[in-house]
């Protein structure tokens, strides 16, 4: 008996890692579950906002992975006339669609409005994308999409994933208020984590009283609020290092945060070093005492979970999954309406002593194990599947 073909859409994918999260989503899902169900992949050939291709893959034809098979379509294939030909050439069970607002959803929405493609499970995933936080991101643009989406019954009698029950919220919020669907069907599946994890970092940094060296490393753009970040640093007193990784996907919010560097007092020093490869994330995140990631909303949140499983706190905001983190000594999550809260938990950390500090770094690593070793995610994953498969959504 084969296994159940789940046809997915994703705007970038492997080897690409500038889009973050929701690449390491699919990638942890395949990775636990690829060997349960076939699943396929259509997506960009190119990662986020790059000019050429990646090399070594031949577009628009699928190729074979570890566990999955994946379709690279070049720019031309993923127009509106083009890209419905790749949705019908391959028998599949399921289709999962990674993202509400993004072009390959869109346009598979709209063949299905139309009748254009055969009756199938549809579950959509909007991957945070109706937090408040990334809705005040272009949202006039936002508003009149959504408005036409409940008009025209775009998103009907689909399956909605929330990686939490405060994603669910998200959802179930933003569809009632565009009446986007009148019964909406939500099931919530965590995002899975790395099906490895590596041992714990042996070089760690020491912590002297009065110092500390902290970390941004996400995508440069103002959902992750890098400039609010260095707003409050700009606030403490200590001897403190803040290195910035990560791909400058806003330019123009970027420099914004280059006027706030060259603001800071002497007593900071801040440094853009680039991206990340993703396996280099954890040596990075075990170089520093904590994580400053104040972002606007995450439904997940990979990084976190990286910076925790690398033994180093995090300082976030209350717009995570990620909530207690203070009670566990694992690092604060704090309401972004009071910016001294943060500037509170910088000053804690910098005058933290070795031992202090080393407690909140175990506790750091305890959280992650907690939710790494936690069966009911990867259960909860598997039934998402079964669950639709089960249904006839049309």
């Amino acid at each position: 008996m084969r296994n159940p073909i789940i046809l997915t859409t994703i705007a970038s994918y492997l080897p690409g890692f500038k889009a973050g999260g929701p690449i390491r989503t699919l990638t942890n899902l395949i990775a636990r579950l690829g060997e349960e169900f076939d699943f396929r992949i259509l997506t960009a050939d190119r990662d986020l906002d790059d000019v050429q291709p990646y090399p070594d893959i031949q577009p628009n034809v699928w190729m074979q992975r570890t566990h999955e098979r994946v379709c690279y379509l070049s720019p031309d294939q993923r127009k509106f006339l083009s890209f419905r030909h790749h949705l019908t050439q391959e028998s599949y069970d399921l289709l999962y669609l990674n993202s509400f607002f993004s072009q390959l959803t869109v346009h598979a929405m709209t063949y299905r409005r139309l009748g254009l493609l055969p009756a199938r499970p549809w579950i959509i995933a909007p991957r945070g994308e109706f937090s408040p936080g990334a809705l005040q991101i272009k949202w006039p643009k936002k508003r009149l999409f959504l408005t036409f989406a409940g008009i025209s019954g775009l998103y009907r009698n689909l399956i909605w994933q929330a990686s939490s029950e405060f994603e669910a919220a998200d959802i179930r919020r933003l569809v009632a208020r565009f009446h986007l669907d009148s019964n909406p069907s939500i099931l919530v599946a965590p995002n899975l984590p790395p099906k490895m994890r590596g041992a714990a970092p042996t070089a760690r940094p020491t912590k002297t009283k009065g110092a500390a060296r902290l970390v941004f490393l996400s995508r440069i753009a103002r959902m992750k609020n890098l400039a609010f970040a260095l707003q409050q640093l700009a606030q403490v007193q200590g001897e403190i290092t803040f290195d910035i990784y990560g791909p400058k996907e806003d330019e123009a919010y970027w420099r914004t945060c280059q006027q706030r560097i060259a603001d800071l007092p002497e007593n900071i020093t801040a440094s853009y070093l680039g991206p990340v490869e993703p396996d280099q994330v954890s040596t990075v995140f075990a170089a520093y005492h904590a994580f400053l990631f104040p972002t606007l909303g995450e439904n997940f949140g990979h990084v976190i979970l990286e910076s925790l499983s690398a033994g180093c706190p995090v300082i976030t905001s209350d717009r995570t999954p990620w909530r207690e983190l203070t009670q566990k000594r694992a690092g604060w999550d704090l309401p972004l309406d009071q910016p001294t809260l943060f500037q509170q938990a910088i000053r804690q950390i910098v005058e933290m002593d070795h031992p202090t500090w080393q407690k909140w770094s175990q506790g750091a690593r305890q959280v992650a194990d907690a939710f790494i070793n936690d069966p009911a995610i990867i259960e909860a994953n598997r039934q998402l599947f079964y669950s639709a498969l089960a249904k006839s959504h049309t």
